[in-house]
């Protein structure tokens, strides 16, 4: 009998721990689920894109010294993931494209190009729509203007 309670007792620990462990996969942060149809590796807070229903196109402007830097194509983008914060080409165009607006904001796409605003030697000034600002967490819109204007120290 008391050989019965120790089997029965081991059984519901382990469909218990099986249990929680099932749990564990399906309570995954947002963006964050690994599986064969997208790649998450990248930031969290922006997952892989799949639907096309809000979808809108600011335009980011880097100026070093006044020279014009190439926004690189293809940020965002590997294979099995379009981001939906992502570009296509080096024109500093960016496409934010999700089922709803999210309320993106610049610092997130920073995340998806792996990119800090700091370079060091240089001051920094952010322009939106020809309005400067302290703040890199403004909410993206369509047709918006970004500058990000690097000056030598």
């Amino acid at each position: 009998m008391a050989k019965n309670k120790l089997f029965v007792g081991l059984m519901v620990g382990v469909v218990a721990l099986s249990l929680l462990g099932l749990t564990g996969l399906f309570n995954v942060p947002f963006g964050g689920s690994d599986n064969s149809s997208e790649d998450n590796s990248g930031p969290k807070s922006v997952p892989c894109l799949t639907s096309e229903a809000f979808h809108i196109h600011p335009e980011l402007t880097v100026l070093v010294n006044g020279q014009k830097e190439a926004v690189p194509a293809n940020i965002g983008i590997v294979p099995g993931c379009t981001r939906e914060l992502h570009t296509h080409a080096t024109d500093g165009v960016i496409h934010v494209e999700s089922a709803v607006d999210r309320g993106y904001v610049f610092t997130n796409f920073l995340a998806v190009w792996g990119k800090s605003l700091e370079r060091g030697g240089y001051d920094l000034k952010i322009t939106v729509d020809g309005a400067e600002t302290t703040d890199p967490n403004f909410i993206l819109k369509d047709g918006q203007e970004i500058i990000l204007e690097y000056t030598s120290l």
